[in-house]
């Protein structure tokens, strides 16, 4: 078994049992009481990985290891058990630190707030049948009122008849429940109402195309080492960061190359531009409140994913201890991805021209309204694409009869309704492996060249060059993106230069769906959310550093200076070093009407590409090959060859 493989569902209830029999033997409780949070793998060492794939001699026998997350009675605590079924370590979260919201504790909120005296009074005010009552519950941030407690925060909905959009009627009042006990805490409002719709006709003339890989598929998998073409990488997936990609290696004409050690969106948030109360509690942190892997789909052969698929389950802990398997949670496939490479000579009219494909793995979470479509891609260019697809149902609010519309702040996406403006703001945390451990990050701007038009060294004016600038210390090694410069991020191995160029070899970061976030520095936001304070932060690489929001970002405070923020403090070297890249992207949400009542797909990309890393162009033996399948749209007979002519 790989060392970095998920944790299997007879792993799971090994570590849960021996939880149990712990909390009986040592603590005096009964097992019963023990609700399970979440249990996944605590990842080896990475030189102990290292060494065992084979990278350094002596590899270790490597122990598998489980951490559990436990709500007692009295309190939260933490406890890490190994296969052999027995706590090696156990310890007692701080009073202002709480694990993740579980999907059981979401919708037991929803039950909650169908069953409070205090809300169904005040939809019977609104008009709203009790059964056609729902709500999502939300991570509250931070609520001061009620310090120590484990919080939930619920939106409210309600259907004007069954199968409705719950979400085209909402209502403003916000229940704050206690998430152990389940005692409404706060009912936070005026209620508002909004009007009802007809469902849209289906629309018509739109013809089947179908997918089809006649030969079978191009890639190899064996256990969740995926290898395709060249590429080589492990396919990782926990509970909170969802897809993980490790080890990922290419096959230079025999020689393998590392280059990432893992690949993952460390974090993420939601914040709405919301000012006033409980507004301002709307800054979702998808990947650490919640944990965007549990709330994987299982994904539908032919509607999520179209052609010859391979899927990957994922296991994961009921709060009894008892284990669950999202099937389908992760998809592999491949793609047609337009022309690789073409050139046609005017001269004599040859052509020759190669398509390019790539390989994807994908996962899709829902997260109440929304949904993430993670989407990472290998191209036969030496090319690795993130994608990530954003859909679902915006969020809303209801406006009243004679509420005026602010439209600096929301669009009215429908008569009283209202869509706030936000962002989604994604850490993706790059741990590099450049063809060996010690890299460092290269930031590259193109600038016009300074001497006047008619000067000596830039006489007609045209002239521009790069400027480099090498991050040493984590303190420095912080910057945003900058269009007028055409600001790009190289990642490089600085003890290997190219056999031509000279240059050092590495991966380029291109990003044009970067932002920051716009919360004060001092706010709630700025305080829980480091990482999003700048494009690109770099720092020296650590064990145990993988979350930039820190390990228990729900009701957590944050600080100026704490996860992320901590580490960059630090000043550690970032030259020539073992480094973890940390990146900043995302959407700014200017919520149109067209985002409603379903939103189409919103796309953001981060792009790594090779750069001074390959001799030549990796994608030269791709062979010019006709597609026999294509035909022209008035006829039935097969194009004739215009692949590569001669």
């Amino acid at each position: 078994m790989h060392p970095l493989d998920p944790l299997t569902r007879i792993e799971i209830e090994q570590a849960t049992d021996a939880t149990k029999a712990f909390v009986k033997l040592e603590q005096g409780l009964k097992p019963q009481s023990l609700q399970f949070n979440t249990v996944t793998l605590i990842e080896p060492p990475k030189q102990q990985v290292l060494a065992w794939l084979g990278y350094e001699d002596n590899a270790p026998l490597i122990t598998r290891q489980a951490e559990s997350v436990v709500d007692l009675p009295s309190n939260i605590s933490e406890g890490k058990s190994v296969k052999e079924a027995h706590v090696t370590k156990w310890k007692c979260l701080d009073k202002d630190q709480q694990p993740s919201l579980l999907v059981e504790e979401l919708n037991q909120a929803e039950k909650w707030a169908k069953s409070n005296p205090k809300i169904l009074e005040a939809v019977k005010e609104v008009g709203v049948d009790p059964e056609m009552l729902f709500c999502d519950g939300w991570c509250v941030s931070i609520d001061e009122r009620f310090p120590g407690r484990r919080l939930q925060q619920c939106l409210m909905f309600a259907r004007s008849r069954p199968g409705d959009s719950l979400y085209a009627h909402p209502l403003d009042f916000v229940p704050v429940f206690d998430s152990h006990t389940g005692e409404l805490l706060a009912l936070d409002f005026p209620p508002l109402n909004a009007q009802d719709g007809e469902p849209a006709p289906p629309s018509e003339g739109l013809k089947p195309i179908h997918i089809t890989q006649p030969e079978g598929v191009s890639y190899n998998i064996e256990g969740r080492v995926l290898r395709w073409q060249n590429w080589s990488l492990h396919v990782g997936f926990n509970y909170r960061d969802g897809l993980v990609l490790n080890n990922v290696t290419y096959d230079d004409n025999g020689t393998i190359r590392p280059l990432f050690y893992r690949l993952s969106i460390a974090e993420m948030v939601v914040p709405y531009g919301i000012t006033k109360f409980p507004g301002h509690r709307k800054h979702a942190f998808d990947t650490g409140e919640y944990g965007i892997g549990t709330l994987s789909n299982s994904l539908s052969l032919g509607c999520d994913c179209l052609g010859s698929i391979s899927y990957m389950d994922a296991d994961f802990v009921k709060r009894s201890g008892e284990s669950k398997t999202t099937k389908s949670a992760v998809c592999i496939h491949e793609e047609d991805a337009g022309i690789l490479h073409k050139h046609t000579d005017f001269r004599d009219l040859k052509v020759h021209v190669a398509r390019n494909r790539k390989l994807i793995i994908s996962n899709i979470c829902t997260v109440a309204n929304y949904e993430y479509g993670f989407y990472w891609s290998f191209g036969l260019d030496g090319n690795i694409e993130l994608e990530v697809k954003l859909t679902g149902i915006v969020n809303v609010t209801a406006m009243g009869p004679n509420e005026p519309r602010n439209k600096q702040i929301e669009t009215e996406v429908a008569p009283r309704i209202a869509a706030p403006f936000h962002q989604h703001l994604f850490s993706l945390r790059i741990d590099s492996m450049i063809d060996g451990q010690k890299n460092q990050v290269v930031q590259t701007d193109i600038i016009p060249d300074e001497d006047v038009v008619g000067g000596p060294t830039n006489y007609y004016g045209n002239g521009f060059h790069t400027e480099k600038t090498i991050f040493k210390n984590s303190k420095d090694a912080i910057s945003d993106y900058d269009a007028t410069k055409a600001r790009t991020w190289t990642i490089e191995n600085p003890n290997k230069e190219h056999y031509s160029s000279g240059n050092q070899v590495g991966y380029k970061i291109m990003c044009n769906n970067m932002s920051t976030m716009f919360a004060k520095k001092g706010s709630m936001l700025y305080n829980r959310a480091p990482f999003a304070r700048h494009g690109i932060h770099v720092t020296k690489y650590q064990d145990n550093t993988l979350y930039p929001s820190g390990m228990y970002v729900n009701q957590c405070e944050g600080g100026e200076q704490f996860a992320l923020s901590d580490w960059i403090a630090k000043g550690d070297n970032v030259q020539n070093e073992d480094i973890v890249t940390w990146l900043t992207f995302g959407a700014n949400h200017v919520v149109r009407p067209e985002d409603w009542p379903i939103m189409p797909v919103e796309s953001v990309k981060v792009h790594l590409k090779p750069s001074n890393f390959f001799d030549r162009n990796p994608a030269l033996d791709v062979p010019s090959v006709k597609d026999s399948k294509s035909r022209l749209a008035e006829e039935a007979e097969a194009t004739q060859d215009c692949c590569n002519n001669k």
